[in-house]
C-alpha cells in the first residue's frame, strides 16, 4: 500500500499544503501562546476571563451566521472554478450574501453588548462598534480564506496570517512596554486594523485567481441553486451541532455557571490546546479538506487511497503530540495561573483532553461533508447534543469536571460511530 500511496498523482499537491500550513501554524500559535501567557501574566482574572469570553463570543457568532458557506465550498470548488462566470455566479454572489449577513449580525451584536454584556457597557460606544464590526472583517476574512487554501494557494494565506499575529503581537506589546498598562481598547483596536488589512489583502489575492479563470462559459454539469441551498442548509445544520463542543461555546457557558476565573482558565488552556490542537487541524484539516476536494470526482480506489494517505500521516502525530502534552500540561498549568486548586487543576485538564479529541475525527469529518454525507453528521452530533441534555438534568454541576468528563465520553462515542459509518460507506461503494 505504501507504494501505491507514494505513486499518487495528488502526493506533491498534498504535501505543499502540509508544507505551507504547517509552517503558518506553528509559528503563529507559537507566537500566539506566548502573548498568551505573557498576558495572563500581567493583567488580572476578571480581566482575562473578560477577554476571552469576548474573543470566544466573536468567533462563536461568525460561526454561527456562516449558514454553511464555508464548508460548502469545498464539496463543489472544482464546478466553481470552472470559468470566471460560473466563479461570479456561485462565489462571489455568496461573498456578497455573506457581507449583508455579518453586517447586519454586526448591528446585533452591538444591541447586545450595550444592553446586557454589562462587563463592556464602561467601555462605551466606540468600543462596542469595534467588537462589532470584527465580527464583519473576521467573518469575511475567514471565508476568504477558505477559497485560496482550497486552492492550494496556502502560501497566500500563511503570509497574511503571519503578518497578522507578528504585527498584532507588536503593537499591543509595544504599547505595554510604554505605559505599563493594558486594556480591552489595547487589545482590539490593533486588532480591528490588521484584520481589515488582511481582509484586503486576502481579497486581491482572489481577484488574482479570478483572473486566470477561463473565460470559457460551461454550461454541462451546472449546479443549481436549489443544490447549492440545500448543501448550505445541511452544512449549517452541522456547524449548529458541533459548536456545542467547541471553546467558543464551553467559555462562554461556563463562565456563566462558574465565573470568569473559571473563564480565564479554560481561555488559558485553550490558548495552550491552540498551540498543539489548532495547528494540527489547520494542517491536516485544510490539507486534508481541499485533497478530498480534488479527488472527489476520481474513481473510488483513488479517493480511498487519498483518505488514508491523509489518515496514515495524521494519527502517528496524534499520539505523540497527546502524551507529550499531558506530560507538560502541569508545568504550564502552573505558570501564572494563580490557581491551587485540585478542581480546577482536574478541569482543565479534562477541557485539554475534549479540546484535543477533535482531532481523532477530525478527518472522517472532512471527508463525509466532501462527499456530501452531512446529514450522518448532523445526526450523530444531534444524539450527542441529546444525550448532554439528558444528563445534565441530574443535578450534580457543582463540580465542572463533571460536565466535561460526559463531554469526553460523548467525543468517544462519535469517534467510535464515524469510524463505523466510513466502514459502512466503504463497503457498498466498493462492491
Amino acid at each position: 500500500m505504501k507504494k501505491n500511496i507514494n505513486s499518487l498523482p495528488f502526493k506533491t499537491t498534498f504535501y505543499h499544503g502540509l508544507r505551507w500550513n504547517g509552517l503558518e501554524s506553528v509559528l503563529y500559535y507559537t507566537i500566539f501562546m506566548i502573548h498568551q501567557l505573557a498576558l495572563r501574566a500581567v493583567v488580572d482574572t476578571q480581566l482575562y476571563g473578560i477577554i476571552g469570553s469576548l474573543f470566544a463570543l466573536i468567533y462563536l457568532t461568525i460561526t454561527v451566521t456562516n449558514f454553511g458557506f464555508d464548508l460548502t465550498l469545498a464539496p463543489f470548488y472544482q464546478m466553481f472554478t470552472k470559468n470566471k462566470k460560473l466563479f461570479n455566479s456561485y462565489v462571489v454572489t455568496q461573498l456578497i450574501l455573506e457581507f449583508v449577513i455579518y453586517s447586519a449580525t454586526g448591528l446585533v451584536f452591538f444591541i447586545f453588548l450595550r444592553s446586557w454584556f454589562l462587563p463592556i457597557k464602561a467601555y462605551g460606544i466606540p468600543f462596542s462598534l469595534i467588537i462589532s464590526s470584527l465580527i464583519i472583517t473576521e467573518g469575511i476574512k475567514k471565508s476568504l480564506r477558505i477559497i485560496l487554501q482550497t486552492a492550494f494557494l496556502t502560501h497566500k494565506t500563511a503570509t497574511a496570517e503571519l503578518f497578522y499575529i507578528v504585527s498584532y503581537v507588536t503593537i499591543v506589546w509595544a504599547y505595554y512596554s510604554l505605559y505599563k498598562t493594558i486594556s480591552l481598547y489595547t487589545l482590539f483596536v490593533p486588532m480591528i486594523g490588521l484584520s481589515l488589512v488582511t481582509t484586503l489583502f486576502l481579497a486581491i489575492s482572489i481577484y488574482n485567481l479570478y483572473r486566470v479563470l477561463p473565460e470559457t462559459d460551461l454550461f454541462e454539469n451546472r449546479l443549481s441553486w436549489q443544490q447549492i441551498i440545500f448543501s448550505r442548509i445541511k452544512n449549517y445544520g452541522y456547524q449548529l451541532t458541533k459548536v456545542f463542543f467547541t471553546s467558543n461555546f464551553l467559555i462562554p457557558f461556563f463562565a456563566l455557571t462558574y465565573g470568569f476565573s473559571m473563564a480565564a482558565l479554560l481561555e488559558l488552556v485553550t490558548a495552550i490546546n491552540q498551540f498543539v490542537s489548532i495547528i494540527i487541524q489547520k494542517i491536516f484539516g485544510i490539507t486534508g479538506q481541499a485533497l478530498f476536494s480534488l479527488v472527489k470526482h476520481k474513481k473510488q480506489k483513488e479517493k480511498q487511497a487519498a483518505f488514508n494517505l491523509a489518515i496514515s500521516k495524521l494519527y502517528p502525530i496524534l499520539y505523540a503530540v497527546l502524551l507529550i502534552s499531558l506530560v507538560a500540561y502541569k508545568p504550564l498549568f502552573a505558570y501564572k495561573t494563580h490557581v491551587t486548586s485540585n478542581t480546577m487543576f482536574v478541569a482543565g485538564l479534562f477541557f485539554f483532553i475534549l479540546l484535543f479529541s477533535e482531532n481523532f475525527t477530525l478527518l472522517y469529518e472532512k471527508w463525509l461533508i466532501i462527499e456530501e454525507k452531512t446529514v450522518s453528521l448532523i445526526l450523530i452530533n444531534g444524539m450527542l447534543i441529546g444525550l448532554f441534555y439528558v444528563i445534565t438534568r441530574i443535578p450534580y454541576w457543582n463540580s465542572p469536571a463533571i460536565p466535561l468528563i460526559v463531554l469526553i465520553s460523548l467525543r468517544i462515542i462519535a469517534y467510535i460511530t464515524l469510524r463505523w459509518v466510513s466502514q459502512q460507506m466503504w463497503k457498498q461503494t466498493n462492491m
